[in-house]
């Protein structure tokens, strides 16, 4: 009581300074921990964990700027990871919980980072960034976020030789990486080996579809303790690369049939993403393509301005296939290519409202 009676005591300027300190929120801190407002979490991102960062689907990445000549990043389990300093791909070498991106010191100076999981089956528990003593993170440079929805075409790297035994690629080789990556955009990979769009389809444990899926938080690693997605970020495109794992009982559904499920996905996309151009692939091997078209006719002709079709027919050849169905890093290569062109015009489009 004492002391509050010495407060009501106070000279009128002396409190108002006082509480003018109160009110000031604590300066940021730049140092590459988690509240580092400065790191880009590029993907679907579980933040409820305040000592960890716990990444989900495929090729989720942290991107970062950085001063100095040393970047380590401290996780708190071992995957495999995909990591680039000023463009250029790094090896790192592990030390005792993390890795090590910079075992010979780069020029000092300003440094960008992208740091990856290396697939569908590695996700990121990251910690922090540690930096030289003094150095700091900036604030990036912001860019558009295109999200692609597949299956394994899109979530992983393209097969090395043109057989069904050879080891994927590596996953920045992916067309949709390649593609975003040119287009100067940041990209999400929700996509999942042998998952098709309808359930009951496909090729991957009880056959839940995309049309489920996609909804989720975590990948389909994750049956028993998945959460939904809160749409916490808003993609300036929705690519969706689905159809080719439609088959059930070695049947495929007719395009009137697939256009209706399709359709009713990319409705349900529109109810979480009111902004978001929706882009329908025909898949690259034509799957599914005609009730791709349909479906984003149908939306079309219903009043969604913001829908878009974009037909592969004759990007890639036999041989851009390791078995006819995924491409190889060559394949990958190709297509992004061709989605980039296609895809630059959709940007340029006026954003949706």
């Amino acid at each position: 009581m004492r002391m509050l009676g010495m407060l009501f005591r106070m000279p009128a300027h002396v409190a108002i300074l006082l509480s003018l300190r109160l009110a000031m929120p604590a300066a940021e801190i730049h140092d590459g921990g988690l509240d580092d407002g400065n790191l880009r979490f590029i993907g679907r991102w579980d933040r409820s964990d305040a000592a960890v960062a716990h990444s989900y689907w495929s090729t989720a990445y942290l991107r970062a700027t950085f001063t100095g000549t040393t970047v380590r990043v401290r996780l708190a389990t071992w995957v495999g990871v995909e990591a680039s300093i000023d463009g250029h791909a790094v090896a790192g070498v592990p030390f005792p919980g993390g890795i090590d991106l910079t075992p010979v010191p780069l020029a000092a100076g300003t440094h960008t980072l992208v740091f990856a999981a290396a697939g569908q089956n590695h996700e990121l528990a990251f910690q922090r960034l540690v930096l030289d003593p003094g150095a700091t993170t900036q604030a990036p440079a912001e860019r558009p976020l295109i999200e692609f929805v597949g299956d394994s075409i899109t979530a992983n790297g393209g097969r090395v030789a043109a057989d069904k035994t050879s080891a994927e690629g590596p996953a920045t080789s992916n067309y949709s990486w390649l593609a975003a990556e040119a287009l100067g955009c940041d990209h999400v990979q929700v996509a999942f080996s042998g998952v098709a769009l309808v359930t009951g389809s496909g090729f991957f444990g009880d056959r839940t579809g995309f049309d489920r899926w996609y909804f989720t938080l975590k990948n389909c690693n994750h049956t028993a303790d998945n959460a939904p997605w809160t749409f916490t970020y808003a993609p300036r495109l929705v690519v969706v690369n689905l159809g080719t794992n439609d088959m059930k009982d070695g049947k495929r559904p007719s395009d009137d049939e697939f256009a209706i499920t399709y359709a009713s996905f990319l409705r349900a996309i529109r109810a979480r993403l009111p902004h978001s151009v929706l882009v329908g692939m025909r898949p690259f091997g034509g799957f599914q393509g005609g009730g791709v078209a349909k479906a984003v006719a149908v939306l079309t002709a219903a009043g969604d301005p913001a829908v878009r079709f974009v037909d592969t027919s004759g990007w890639l050849a036999a041989e851009d296939y390791s078995d006819g169905i995924h491409p190889t890093v060559a394949g990958h290569a190709k297509a992004a290519a061709r989605l980039t062109e296609a895809l630059r015009a959709v940007l340029a489009e006026p954003a949706a409202h």
